[in-house]
């Protein structure tokens, strides 16, 4: 009867031993950091950027300038007006287009009278290499007054009015009967070319990325960009303009680029090909994503959360290790330093050749070396 109750007395005892142990291995687990991982594998560089940009129409700017001077212009367009060749653009006064003619003229006789003067010397045997070059020059005084006072003939039969030459939209760069200088600027007019462009801006650390055709397919110096963009169009309901986005997917070439040292961005250039639809008005914006792919595949490439990196960018990684113990094998971390070769945004090519070891992406809790860690179930 006696050893009965002992042998009951142990059996309780050592139950009482194994549900303890497991409850503190549970409780020992469950304290553990529960982490993600991933092994380095091969592939490309890839980044995700938001851009918003605008339609651009290309165009070509002709300036207008005062073949002389005159005491008041008159303006017969307004600002940004639309222009075609030959539409009356300004006009100024024939009285003093005859005295400019005059002038001119007058100026063109002094010339020529100065040149005989100077030929006459030339047989005396005077200086011949000064007085050809003062001849030379005077000849192309000559020249430019007489374009001048050709224009302004042609000006003086038209009754004082000039006439684009151009079609387009006018500027002026001049005040309503205010008087104006010869050679200034009376007008600008822009000229479209047919052609149309998306412009858009992206910080240093981004736009570094790109090249002059890197909004390629593959195959370029920059790597390869797809953008989806996101067209805003606005339809009249009802009396009210109501906006609209329209996705449209485009493969676009980077035709120019320029960075702005003081702003720290860059400024980019893509032509809007042929294929697409001219919907889009000058400054229509445009918003969307930008797809960038290296053209390089690095061997090791992981997240670049999983790096830890110093005031120097010297980096560390945790990799995961496994480890017996009393209770069978359980993973633990450990730290090593790793040199980045290459950082994009969310992914970071190694130089480490020989890490096999899967990394830690994400831990729920602080991590230190040698620290016993639990992997995270998959979410579904």
């Amino acid at each position: 009867m006696k050893k009965n109750i002992w042998t009951i007395c142990l059996a309780g005892f050592f139950t009482v031993i194994i549900i303890a142990t497991l409850i503190g291995e549970n409780v020992y687990y469950d304290s553990l950091p529960s982490i993600e991982k991933t092994l380095p594998a091969a592939a490309h560089l890839t980044a995700s950027y938001s851009v918003t940009a605008s339609v651009v129409y290309g165009r070509q700017e002709h300036m207008v300038r005062a073949d002389h001077d005159f005491s008041a212009i008159t303006l017969l367009l307004h600002n940004g007006a639309s222009v075609w060749e030959g539409l009356p653009i300004y006009r100024v006064s024939l009285p003093e287009l005859r005295l400019a003619i005059k002038t001119l003229a007058a100026s063109v006789l002094a010339l020529q009278k100065q040149n005989e003067e100077l030929a006459a010397l030339d047989a005396e045997g005077t200086d011949y290499t000064l007085n050809e070059l003062l001849q030379e020059i005077n000849l192309l005084q000559m020249e430019l007054l007489n374009e001048k006072m050709e224009n302004l003939n042609i000006l003086y039969e038209n009754d004082g009015i000039a006439y684009s030459d151009y079609s387009g939209h006018i500027n002026y760069a001049v005040i309503p009967n205010a008087p104006v200088s010869s050679g200034q600027e009376i007008a600008t007019i822009a000229v479209d070319t047919g052609a149309r462009f998306i412009t858009w801006q992206m910080p240093a650390a981004e736009g570094e990325h790109m090249a002059i055709g890197g909004l390629e397919r593959s195959g370029t110096v920059g790597g390869s960009i797809e953008a989806t963009l996101l067209i805003k169009q606005y339809f009249d309901l009802n009396g009210t303009d109501v906006p609209a986005t329209m996705p449209k997917d485009y493969v676009m070439m980077i035709s120019q680029m320029e960075f702005n040292p003081q702003s720290g961005v860059y400024d980019f250039w893509a032509p809007i090909n042929d294929k697409i639809e001219l919907m889009m008005a000058d400054g229509a914006t445009v918003e969307g994503i930008c797809r960038y792919k290296s053209r390089e595949q690095y061997d090791f490439v992981i997240p670049t959360n999983a790096i830890k990196f110093d005031s120097d960018m010297n980096g560390t990684v945790f990799v995961l290790r496994k480890r017996e113990r009393i209770y069978g094998e359980e993973y633990y971390v450990e730290q090593i330093a790793v040199e980045a070769e290459r950082i994009l945004n969310h992914l970071t090519a190694l130089k480490n050749a020989s890490l096999f070891y899967e990394i830690v992406t994400l831990s729920d809790k602080p991590l230190a070396d040698k620290m016993a860690v639990k992997i995270a179930a998959p979410t579904r």
